[in-house]
């Protein structure tokens, strides 16, 4: 594969790779159990 093809698909992966991280981002089940991780480890740590 030649430096240009791997670059473009690597680029391809990025895009999608991308899109799917603004999704998780916008799930609110996703930040409820974020959230409740972060107060979980905080109440460990004390």
């Amino acid at each position: 594969m030649s430096k240009l093809a791997e670059f473009r698909r690597a680029e391809r992966e990025l895009q999608k790779q991308m899109a799917l991280l603004e999704q998780l981002q916008a799930d609110t089940s996703l930040q409820r159990e974020m959230g409740f991780e972060e107060k979980l480890q905080a109440l460990m740590a004390d």
